[in-house]
């Protein structure tokens, strides 16, 4: 999942979990979902895929990879995770 965050914030598709908390965004959980609430692992995949499209962000707009990483070690290791992942599903190549 956080494989498929990445792909699209380098420009790949949009992964169903970006979709889905947009969706949930503009018109609630019970117009998409059907019920009035989101279980655990829904709200994990949300909040993960969102979290890959931040950091991504904020590493773009940073002056170098390596100046972004001393300040954010623990964002910079969450992506660099979404980064392998992408790599190994062959969404993006390394």
């Amino acid at each position: 999942m956080i494989a498929t965050a990445y792909d699209y914030a380098s420009g790949g598709d949009a992964s169903n979990e970006i979709l889905l908390g947009r969706m949930i965004d503009r018109f609630g959980v019970q117009a998409i979902m059907g019920r009035p609430y989101l279980g655990a692992l829904e709200i994990k995949s949300i909040y993960s895929a969102e979290k890959v499209l931040q950091l991504y962000r904020e590493k773009e707009r940073s002056s170098s990879w390596a100046e972004w990483a001393t300040v954010n070690p623990e964002d910079a290791a969450y992506l660099a995770r979404a980064i392998k992942a992408a790599e190994e599903e062959g969404l993006i190549s390394g």
